[in-house]
């Protein structure tokens, strides 16, 4: 045993001294920076935001379903939830041009007001069509997450709050969007103070509850961020980034276990989306997508999982449509710098930070 001891002690010290060498080595470098980031990396990816441990609880029986609309907009992201109670929920809104086809599909739904907002992150194929949603239905609340651009869609949506009067709450891990009896919408992701490099990696991720049905729904982000955001089993997976191979991998998969997957894309896009690499990592799941069966409509009750497409289809990969002179659908004015003063100043007039 005093053997055994001796010899941990001598790993102990040796690999402390590793330890010492690399942080020296960092300073001495001026890799410091990116040492601490990979610590931190591998510290969040053991320890994610939500575990079975402390998972939000959902309080009060659920009295009816949730259902959730996986609006067809294109290239591009718009889901609608509705609540038991009436209430409801928007996420993203697809790229301006379909901004009043989602303001059309919610009216015809029967709603004149959205309860709740979220603005994912500031890429244009997510929150392109909110401006006409937020000046055209009467709205509760707006989040989005604390990550800005300089892009005309992003100047639209924060001069579209402004013009409204509302104010935009701050989306990051603890936020609770909505609750209600038997459900509840919680932000997961990113944490607060986050800084992004990618401002897919500032996507805010909602975790929904249904009773004992999970609902994932991690927009663009990638598979490290959604890893670090939790690691519980859930039920239907929202595919991130449009079936991207950045956003879903065969590990993560086998870490969530989705029964049921949705992906929205649009036919032809020229991204090549969704992956056939991803399509294949989702096999076992129940799989639908925008493309190839429209709006997409999932009834929970609690305990399982009702789908409801327009077109019968399963998801194919859009590989044949990728091009290398693919344009970005970002669009920024010529004057870039008084441009992002503006939107600044809109950032510090509308973001609530407390």
């Amino acid at each position: 045993m005093d053997g055994f001891l001796k010899k941990l002690k001598h790993i102990l010290i040796v690999l402390a001294l590793a330890l010492a060498a690399l942080i020296i080595w960092g300073i001495w470098t001026g890799h410091a920076a990116a040492f601490i980031e990979w610590i931190q990396a591998l510290w969040e990816d053991s320890h994610p935001a939500i575990t079975e441990r402390n998972l939000p609880p959902v309080e009060g029986e659920l009295d009816g379903e949730v259902r959730i609309h996986f609006i067809d907009v294109g290239q591009g992201d718009a889901t609608f939830i509705e609540y038991p109670d009436g209430s409801c929920m928007l996420v993203d809104a697809g790229i301006p041009e379909q901004g009043g086809d989602v303001v059309a599909y919610i009216r015809g739904l029967g709603y004149d007001r959205i309860d709740c907002v979220l603005a994912t992150h500031p890429h244009q194929d997510h929150i392109g069509g909110l401006d006409v949603v937020i000046r055209a239905l009467e709205i509760g609340q707006v989040w989005a997450p604390d990550a800005s651009n300089t892009t005309l869609a992003y100047y639209d949506f924060l001069a579209a709050c402004a013009d409204t009067g509302e104010t935009i709450e701050q989306a990051c891990t603890g936020s609770i969007l909505m609750r209600g009896d038997g459900w509840r919408a919680d932000v997961i992701s990113p944490r607060r103070g986050a800084s992004f490099a990618d401002l897919n990696q500032a996507s805010a991720i909602v975790l929904l509850q249904v009773g004992e049905t999970r609902v994932l729904l991690p927009a663009d982000a990638s598979i490290s961020t959604i890893a670090r955001s939790t690691n519980i089993r859930i039920d239907v997976l929202k595919v991130g980034h449009h079936g991207s191979l950045t956003s879903t991998s065969d590990w993560l998969v086998d870490r969530l276990r989705p029964s049921v997957a949705v992906v929205s894309y649009g036919i032809g896009n020229p991204y090549g989306l969704p992956s056939g690499n991803v399509l294949s990592m989702l096999s076992t799941t129940e799989l639908y997508g925008t493309g190839a069966n429209g709006t997409v409509v999932l009834s929970l009750d609690g305990s399982s999982v009702d789908a409801r497409v327009e077109r019968e289809g399963r998801p194919a990969s859009g590989a044949s449509s990728y091009r290398e002179d693919r344009e970005s659908p970002e669009i920024y004015p010529e004057d870039t710098s008084f441009f992002q003063h503006v939107i600044e100043g809109l950032r510090e007039l509308l973001f609530r930070t407390d």
